[in-house]
This record gives structure tokens, sequence and C-alpha cells, in this order.
């Protein structure tokens, strides 16, 4: 979903135009792009009003609050009581998702127009419905020490919360299959004629005579199973870690190292998978051919 450094600029410079000094503020833009994956802008902009003369505006103007004869309501300490007044509403809470929606409308706009198939959207996964737990921000820092191998505390955060986003997509793919098994067990009923007309309570039983044989089978292979793909997940994730540590290793003893650990860290995740399929086997519905397409 790159852009190129052209595109980046053409995008910020357009964003920025039309949506803060269109309205009179004034923008200074500085854009960082070094070929490191991270391209970014810095935007400041100004609080204070333009007046006609050419000259700065107050930020703000103060005014009386009356009582209820339209008198001027003095303090204890001698002044009156007032109200401080906005000159502009640049500053407004509401201003920010006003701007953080633009923002998106921007990068969509460029995507499309530069031909590509991803979205963004500025509003939360819980607004959007999608059934997504959110990562924690890293920062600059923590990104690079991360990079250079370097586990950190928000980087496992996130490695946790990436296992259970990848359970809850799991579950929500198992919710769709059991609707999708009440609309094949219904509709027939509703759009077939009488003669025609399938019997509901001998798919209802295929059903339950499926779930019987998965308890008869083996008891104790779903928990089992919960736990393998667990497993299975985590000791993926620490041989591609071990990957990208080899990638950023210092010297050849380190590499030579590495390369130990991630030999061994492959073969238990080898082994795990092993033991994923020989449990998937007892399992009599139809199960997908591999797993590595969730990864």
């Amino acid at each position: 979903m790159e852009l190129s450094k052209e595109q980046n600029i053409f995008l910020v410079r357009d964003y920025v135009k039309n949506n803060f000094v269109d309205s009179g503020m004034c923008a200074d833009i500085c854009i960082h792009d070094k070929n490191d994956g991270n391209p970014h802008a810095h935007i400041l902009l100004t609080m204070r009003p333009i007046e006609p003369s050419g000259e700065w505006g107050a930020k703000s103007k103060k005014e009386y609050i009356l009582d209820k004869n339209g008198e001027k309501i003095r303090l204890k300490s001698g002044e009156f009581k007032t109200v401080k007044i906005n000159a502009t509403d640049w500053n407004e809470q509401t201003k920010a998702e006003e701007w953080r929606a633009a923002w998106a409308e921007s990068v969509n706009a460029a995507l499309e127009r530069n031909e590509h198939a991803e979205r963004v959207d500025h509003r939360s996964y819980e607004r959007q419905g999608v059934e997504r737990i959110p990562t924690v921000h890293m920062g600059v820092a923590t990104t690079q020490m991360e990079q250079r191998g370097i586990i950190t505390e928000r980087g496992d955060q996130n490695r946790e919360i990436a296992l259970q986003n990848n359970l809850l997509q799991r579950i929500v793919a198992r919710i769709k299959q059991l609707k999708d098994w009440l609309k094949e067990a219904v509709t027939p009923v509703v759009h077939n004629s009488r003669d025609e007309k399938p019997s509901i309570m001998a798919q209802l039983k295929k059903y339950e005579q499926q779930i019987k044989e998965v308890k008869n089978a083996q008891p104790s292979t779903l928990p089992m199973i919960a736990d393998a793909y667990a497993r299975l997940d985590r000791a993926l994730e620490k041989v591609k870690h071990l990957d990208m540590r080899m990638k950023n290793a210092n010297g050849l003893d380190e590499w030579d190292k590495l390369s130990v650990e991630r030999k061994k860290a492959y073969n238990e995740y080898s082994a795990i998978k092993a033991e994923v399929k020989k449990l998937e086997a007892n399992f009599p519905q139809r199960k997908p051919k591999s797993r590595d397409w969730e990864r």
C-alpha cells in the first residue's frame, strides 16, 4: 500500500490546502520519507486568526457575565466574572474527528487514484463493528528495539493481541458456519412445494448425530486442539522473530548462534504442526486442508 515520495508529497499538500489553508489557517509542513517504511509528515498550524490588516489577531477574548438585571457580576477578588470566547473553533475537540475523517478520505482518494485496492478508516474497530482487538502504539524507540531483535513489553502485548485476534477470527468463522447450517436447514422448507418439502427434523437429527460423533470420538479433543492451535501460533511467531533477528544480526558469530536457535524453533514448530494435523483427523466433519492460510 506504499505510495512514492512524490505521491506522498502531493497527498499531504492537497490535504493541508483543502482542510486548513482554505479556511484561513497558516500551515508549516515537513515530510519525512527515508525509505525505512515509515513515511510521515509534521504539520504545524496556527491558532490565531489573521486580521484584514494582515496582522495576527487574538486567540480569544473575554466577555462579561451578566446577572438577571444585566449588571456585571463582581467576584470577592474585586474582578468581574468573565468567560473566555475563542476567536476560532480551530482548537475544538470536534475538529480532531473532522480532520481525521478528512485525512482518511484524502488517503483513500490517493490510493484509488494510484490504483491501490487497500482502503483506510479513521474510526476505531468498535465503531466500525469489526471484531478485532486494537494493538498498542509502540513508538519510534520501541519499534527500533524490536527491529534489532530486542523483546519489549509493548511488543509482547501486540504479539499476544495478534494471537487473540486470530482466535476471534476462528470464532467468527465458526459462528458463520453455524448460521449457514441453519439457513441450509430452514430454506428448503420455506421455498419448496408441499410434496418436495424435506423433513427438517431429519436434518436436525443429522447435525445432532455429527455432534454426538465428535463427542464420542475423542471427549478431550476440543480443548486439546485449542491448546495445540495456540502453541502452534506461538511457535510460528518465535520462528518469525528469529528470522528478523538473523536479518539484523551484528556479525557472523551472532548469525551462527541465531541460526542454531532458529533451527531448534522450526523443529518445535514442525512437531506441533504434526500434532495439530493428528488431532484434526479425529474430527468427523470436513476440515480445511491446511491452516497455513490463517497465517
